[in-house]
């Protein structure tokens, strides 16, 4: 997908009026009443309901407070998954109360979830995974959407959805990835978030490393997160370095999770692990 950064934010913010907001954002916008927001959510996600988004219409607030709201924005500083969505390039007569209705994807295996594609997070990682015909099925009926990354907006425009691209599934491998997100973001929040240019190539590693985790019964997130670290600092089969025989040892015989046996070792682990794997290289 072709993402480009934003110069200007009232320049997109003009053509992308309406805003997702992860529902524990909207307290740090008192300019907003949460009466003027709609819920995108439906029957089939009622269970999820407190973790859905909601939707804010620029139009729908006063000026004076659409300019608060603006200077907020413009100003953005917070984390990566406070900032919201910006929807744009709305298709003409396009029912948004209807929308929620696309939202439940379904997993190759058939069953349903709900994608944190608001999330700049998720949405970052969405850009390398996903087509842009799925990214389609998604946002739709917006055909643009503007989004905050480390200090800078950005603006990924998408095409029209079909009704045949609505019916567009995910194929195994990126519903493996999909599953990866979470771990992928874990690992970014401690060693640094990449700028984009960088992002696909770290997580696609990470994605692979939580793929071989799972195949090695590393299923806890700990786990997960730990052996996705080591592997993109060190790179595939560092666990076969002597240091790591007796940690592999101890998962395979479910005396240890991963994460636990790794965090038992004492300080002179790491340099014999660095030591075991320059002779290996």
């Amino acid at each position: 997908m072709q993402t480009e950064p934003v110069l200007l934010l009232h320049r997109l913010l003009q053509s992308h009026p309406i805003l997702v907001f992860d529902v524990q954002a909207l307290s740090r916008y008192p300019e907003i009443n949460p009466d003027d927001t709609w819920a995108l959510a439906c029957e089939a996600l009622a269970d999820d309901a407190e973790y859905l988004p909601r939707l804010l219409d620029l139009a729908d607030l006063s000026p004076t407070n659409a300019v608060k709201v603006l200077e907020s924005l413009d100003g953005e500083s917070a984390g990566l998954e406070q900032a919201p969505l910006l929807m744009g390039n709305i298709a003409a007569g396009a029912d948004l109360g209807r929308w929620a209705l696309t939202q439940v994807t379904k997993a190759p295996d058939g069953s349903r979830h709900w994608l944190r594609w608001h999330d700049a997070r998720v949405w970052a990682n969405l850009l390398w995974i996903a087509k842009p015909e799925q990214l389609a099925a998604l946002v739709r009926p917006a055909h643009s959407v503007g989004w905050h990354w480390l200090g800078q907006w950005y603006q990924t425009p998408v095409p029209v959805a079909s009704s045949e691209v609505a019916r567009l599934g995910w194929s195994v491998e990126q519903w493996q990835a999909i599953q990866s997100i979470g771990v992928i973001n874990r690992v970014f929040s401690d060693v640094g978030y990449p700028t984009l240019s960088k992002l696909p190539a770290m997580a696609r590693m990470i994605a692979a490393a939580d793929a071989e985790a799972h195949t090695m019964t590393l299923w806890d997130m700990p786990s997960r997160v730990a052996f996705a670290s080591h592997q993109l600092k060190w790179g595939p089969g560092f666990w076969q370095a002597a240091p790591f025989r007796p940690i592999m040892t101890a998962v395979a015989t479910r005396e240890a999770t991963y994460a636990e046996a790794v965090s038992a070792q004492d300080d002179a682990f790491w340099p014999a692990v660095s030591d075991a794997l320059a002779a290996m290289a």
